[in-house]
């Protein structure tokens, strides 16, 4: 049986309730956690999760003042916090079908109903260290797997989207890695998700181009129209966010000039123009492109920016 040491482990527990605090910590503690940390409002819990040096999050679901759920979901796409593959467990005496919905499909590793027993947590934190699911990425979810074995195709394209990620929880319970390691192994995953992210968006860009231009030239409800716009807009600011630091800087220059077409259309829906019609094609193509033929699609974008700049005048 593996020997766990959980006193080199350092959680923070988020609770509005300083009751559910104390008890969360007692059952902690129970079971040899050393460092507890606790906050009870959703503002210091933001504050706490820029932290290295945590472990573990045990989180209530709901708070007065801000989301959990909205917060572990930008953790796990890397918009706050040092860590997007820290250990999550979220708990709740509410537990509604909608509830934890949102905590699944946020990015949680683990749902608690309360009250719960030091048995309880002990079995949860325990698979967390030695059976953690890996990490499946898509364009609008990071975060553990939660398909069934049997569902999942045998596909190399599925098991590309898998990444068994860094667990801080586990090197310190087994005393696997210093923190300098860990850093080391979390910044080089976190270039490894930022990557797959990246061409499963570029994915959803040609879906979306090609279903708005569909919708515009039929005369679809143009509050369709609009929300797909709106929900281009997020991926190609989402792109040109993640490029940073990596190989396709290339595709800023187009992510920018598709922003610049969408807006506009965004703007003028009722009469859009010619032009930026007949540049979004192009564009989604060079963007789904460019992470496979680098030298090529550089020039496109060049072209292409020049294209929607000369347009602008």
């Amino acid at each position: 049986m593996v020997d766990l040491d959980f006193n080199r482990a350092t959680t923070l527990v988020a609770s509005p309730n300083l009751g559910t605090r104390d008890n969360v910590r007692m059952v902690l503690q129970a079971l040899g956690f050393g460092t507890i940390k606790g906050v009870g409002t959703f503002t210091r819990l933001e504050e706490e999760i820029e932290s290295p040096d945590l472990d573990l999050l045990v989180c209530e679901a709901e708070f007065p003042d801000g989301s959990p759920a909205d917060l572990v979901h930008a953790m796990r796409h890397n918009n706050v916090g040092c860590n997007p593959f820290l250990p999550i467990i979220t708990f709740t005496d509410l537990p509604s079908d909608l509830l934890v919905s949102q905590v699944i499909d946020a990015g949680s590793d683990d749902v608690l109903v309360m009250p719960f027993s030091v048995e309880q947590m002990n079995r949860r934190v325990t698979t967390l260290v030695l059976s953690r699911k890996p990490f499946v990425v898509t364009s609008d979810y990071v975060g553990p797997d939660r398909r069934r074995d049997e569902a999942r195709p045998a596909k190399r394209a599925d098991m590309d989207t898998l990444f068994d990620v860094p667990n801080p929880l586990r090197a310190r319970a087994l005393g696997e890695a210093t923190t300098e390691d860990l850093q080391q192994a979390v910044d080089a995953m976190i270039a490894q998700v930022n990557l797959s992210k990246l061409r499963r968006h570029a994915v959803q860009v040609g879906l979306l181009v090609d279903r708005i231009l569909r919708d515009i030239e039929t005369c679809a409800d143009p509050a369709g129209i609009a929300a797909d716009l709106d929900r281009l807009l997020y991926i190609a600011r989402d792109i040109a966010r993640r490029l940073v630091g990596t190989a396709f800087d290339h595709v800023s220059t187009l992510c920018q000039s598709l922003i610049s077409v969408s807006e506009r259309l965004r703007r003028d829906l009722a009469m859009p123009r010619a032009k930026d019609l007949k540049l979004m094609r192009p564009m989604s193509q060079a963007v789904q492109a460019a992470f496979d033929v680098e030298t090529e699609v550089a020039l496109l974008a060049t072209e292409i920016s020049r294209a929607v700049t000369r347009d602008q005048r």
